[in-house]
C-alpha cells in the first residue's frame, strides 16, 4: 500500500502484514473471549475505506478495525434474512461505501459511516451470481462482480444491469484502455463494455501444461 505495508489474508492463520519501512512482519489474530479482536482467523479479503478503517472479510462476516483506536466492529449477518453468518469473499471500496461479496447471499453495499446495509439482488434473474469471488469498481463507476453459480454482472450508475455469460470468475480488473479483464477457471476474458462484447484470450487459455489464472494485474 501507499504506506509500504503489505497485507496478507490467510485461511486459518489470521492476518499477516509486512512493513517494508520498518522491515517488520506481524500477525493479527482472533483472541479467545475477546470481542475487540479479529472475529475469526479464517479471512479471504482485505480493504481500506475512505475513513482509513481496515475491513476484513472472514468466514463469519466482517471485522472492521480502526487503526487509530485499535477498536474492532463486527458484522456477522449482513441481512436480516440470513440464517447463518455470512462468508465474505470480496471487498471493494467506493467513496462512502464498501461493496461486499459473499459466498451464498450475493452482493451488499454498506455505508462506511453508519454501517447501514443495502442488499443488491434481482429476484427474477436466474443468472444473478450468488457466490461472489471478485468485485471491481471501474473508471466509469460501474460495479462489476463475478464468481461461481452465476454470470459476470455489471451494475451501471443508473442501477441497471448487464450480464455476460462468463462463469467461474475469481478476479476482475481493468486495463488502460478501459477494457475489463476477468480471469478464472476457463482462462482470461477481455470485455469491451461500450460494445457489450467479450472474448476469451486464446493465448491465456488453461490446458494440460498451463494452469488457470486466479488473478490478472495491469500496469
Amino acid at each position: 500500500g501507499k504506506e509500504g505495508i503489505l497485507w496478507l489474508a490467510t485461511y486459518g492463520g489470521g492476518i499477516n502484514y509486512y512493513n517494508a519501512n520498518k522491515l517488520t512482519f506481524k500477525k493479527i489474530k482472533h483472541e479467545l473471549n475477546n470481542p475487540n479482536s479479529l472475529k475469526v482467523d479464517f479471512t479471504r479479503a482485505i480493504a481500506e475505506d475512505n475513513n482509513g478503517k481496515l475491513w476484513f472479510g472472514t468466514k463469519n462476516g466482517l471485522s472492521i478495525l480502526n487503526p487509530k483506536t485499535n477498536a474492532w466492529k463486527h458484522i456477522s449477518k449482513l441481512s436480516n434474512q440470513s440464517i447463518y453468518e455470512d462468508i465474505v469473499l470480496a471487498l471493494q471500496p467506493d467513496n462512502n461505501f464498501m461493496w461486499v461479496g459473499t459466498y451464498n447471499n450475493g452482493l451488499y453495499k454498506i455505508n462506511i459511516n453508519t454501517y447501514s446495509v443495502e442488499t443488491i439482488n434481482i429476484q427474477a434473474e436466474d443468472n444473478f451470481v450468488k457466490k461472489i469471488y471478485s468485485i471491481y469498481n471501474d473508471k466509469n463507476s460501474n460495479i462489476w462482480f463475478g464468481g461461481i453459480s452465476g454470470q459476470l454482472t455489471v451494475m451501471k450508475k443508473d442501477k441497471t444491469f448487464d450480464f455476460y455469460p462468463i462463469l467461474n470468475i475469481k478476479h476482475i480488473t481493468e486495463d488502460q484502455n478501459g477494457e475489463i479483464l476477468a480471469s478464472g477457471r476457463n482462462g482470461v476474458y477481455r470485455i469491451k463494455p461500450d460494445k457489450k462484447q467479450f472474448e476469451l484470450i486464446e493465448a491465456l487459455k488453461p490446458d494440460k501444461e498451463q494452469l488457470a489464472y486466479a488473478t490478472v494485474n495491469t500496469t
